[in-house]
């Protein structure tokens, strides 16, 4: 240790100074209220490591040193000279001044006392932070806190009048859905139509391409279709939509890629023709006779618009991985078409839980769609909360696009208890990302 410091004594980092620590308690009139007041003083300090001594004989010194300038009359040399005063680093004495005020961050919201134990808020939407985006990263082990953290974040939105949806994999936020009057929704009931969102004509163009994506990723999850199958999808998409508008079905687009295989414009385009019955193979199990068809071709979709809490339990998809990537990126798009509709006074939060099996896209167009997501939803007032149980499930090189994108477009990031083997191992491919006291209490 004083090895250290004598190298940052000598590159003057720090300096070296005197200091006297004293506390006064003022109490009411009686020995009972002395001797309590002095048991918290001193077990408030024990817990921090400090063991302070009672100022026996000495009332009158401490109580004058504790005036203001009163120790640069003469009293510090009187404090020496009783072997009161101690040495320290200018740092380690600037944090024990009572005048050192910690950051309050934000004036209401999730109460999180500082390592000063001074009062502190977390509201995710307080502009006076200054953070480019709204979103969070939360990270930490099984029973670390996350969902204690969360759940009065999704109630705080909740209170003023905005909407929250949740990604759930294990039930973590049934509880909160029944207390708060939410509509919980299981993944197997789960009913979508690419079609049934979309508002009007005029703005068919930005939802065309929405749905194009949609089905791009439900017909290959691991993102192998080219720009020239996206072409032809659009266009299968845009001719579904002006044939049956909200009622178009995928079987109408599959019907669409069929007509064109067997149309006279590709008879001569071999590979053309190749990638329209790609297209076709691979959306069928999507049609209403497919094994996924029920839930892609409702009439009535399961997710209604009034709804101000929903809580999306999918962990009975998971055996599913195809299934569960096309049900998580379709409740994406959904959720960003809310955000956008609805007023920009309105607090809008998505909850992603276990973001680590939800998020686990190859598919770089999902990690692309999310990063855009994640940075346009601040202009509407929109958040999206990420969790998973390791740093490295966002930041490292075996991550997802979509992880990855979450972690880099989230202003606020809250690493709580990691495991020790895993936190080392990102230490060593990242040595710079914390400081010794923050990998410490991590």
């Amino acid at each position: 240790e004083w090895g250290d410091i004598r190298q940052r004594l000598a590159t003057n980092q720090t300096s070296l100074v005197s200091y006297f620590f004293n506390i006064t308690t003022y109490t009411a009139d009686s020995t009972e209220a002395s001797l309590a007041a002095e048991q918290q003083v001193l077990n408030s300090y024990r817990k921090g490591g400090f063991q302070l001594i009672p100022a026996r004989y000495h009332h009158l010194r401490n109580f004058l040193a504790m005036m203001p300038f009163k120790c640069g009359e003469g009293l510090f040399k009187e404090l020496q000279a009783a072997g009161v005063v101690k040495r320290a680093e200018t740092f380690q004495v600037a944090n024990l001044l009572p005048i050192v005020a910690d950051s309050p961050l934000a004036p209401a919201g999730l109460l999180a006392p500082t390592y000063r134990n001074q009062l502190a808020f977390i509201d995710l939407f307080y502009e006076g932070m200054n953070n480019t985006n709204f979103n969070m990263a939360v990270c930490g082990t099984s029973g670390a806190g996350k969902t204690g953290l969360i759940q009065p974040l999704i109630r705080s939105v909740l209170d003023s009048g905005g909407f929250a949806w949740v990604f759930d994999m294990g039930d973590g936020y049934k509880s909160l859905c029944e207390n708060m009057g939410g509509v919980y929704l299981d993944g197997d009931t789960l009913k979508f139509n690419p079609f049934a969102n979309v508002l009007d004509d005029a703005h068919f163009d930005m939802s065309a391409e929405r749905i194009r994506d949609q089905m791009s990723v439900m017909a290959s999850p691991n993102g192998n279709l080219d720009e020239v199958h996206e072409g032809l999808l659009l266009q299968a998409v845009q001719a579904a939509w002006l044939s049956k508008r909200n009622h178009a079905r995928v079987d109408d687009v599959v019907q669409f890629l069929q007509d064109a295989k067997d149309s006279d414009e590709y008879a001569d385009s071999p590979t053309i023709r190749g990638r329209l019955d790609e297209m076709i193979i691979l959306l069928d199990q999507y049609t209403v006779n497919g094994i996924y068809g029920d839930y892609f071709n409702s009439d009535k979709p399961t997710l209604h618009d009034d709804a101000r809490m929903v809580v999306l339990e999918l962990g009975g998809l998971e055996s599913r991985p195809s299934l569960l990537i096309a049900v998580m990126f379709s409740l994406i798009i959904y959720i960003e078409n809310r955000m956008y509709q609805s007023p920009r006074g309105l607090k809008k939060l998505n909850v992603i839980d276990e973001g680590w099996k939800l998020l686990d896209f190859k598919n770089e167009k999902v990690g692309q769609f999310i990063e855009k997501g994640y940075r346009t939803a601040r202009r509407h007032t929109g958040a999206y909360i990420t969790i998973t149980q390791n740093i490295v499930d966002f930041d490292s090189p075996t991550a997802s696009s979509a992880a990855r994108a979450a972690w880099g477009n989230s202003s606020y990031k809250a690493i709580l208890k990691q495991s020790a083997k895993e936190f080392a191992k990102y230490n060593q491919l990242y040595p710079d990302q914390f400081s010794k006291l923050e990998k410490d209490m991590i």
